[in-house]
């Protein structure tokens, strides 16, 4: 059986049903960015099957995910030519601002 993945109400893939120890798993892939830019944040996934009397059942699920578009940035001078004090000759040479960054950088 196949069973066909939509985002927006449109067909974005298709998978096929296959027995793993047992388990009847699919697995459909999909560009990530027809995820990242579709109206609603919900897949669904819609199989239907038939047995040999020709009798039909079909079941469908949606699944909700987050698009994340938030990013954070931190940063933070640490020193300023080693010490903290620009003296006279300090300003001859060189002097070092130091720092540190986290979050998403």
């Amino acid at each position: 059986d196949t069973v066909t993945v939509s985002v927006d109400g449109k067909e974005i893939g298709q998978a096929t049903v296959e027995s793993h120890n047992g388990k009847l798993t699919w697995t459909a892939e999909v560009d990530g960015s027809v995820l990242s830019s579709a109206n609603k944040d919900s897949v669904t996934a819609t199989v239907t099957t038939k047995d040999e009397a020709d009798h039909s059942a079909t079941a469908t699920d949606n699944h909700d995910y987050q698009v994340d578009t938030t990013i954070h940035a931190d940063i933070t001078i640490t020193s300023i030519a080693t010490d903290d004090n620009v003296t006279g000759p300090d300003s001859e040479h060189t002097q070092a601002i130091i720092g540190t960054v986290s979050g998403d950088v």
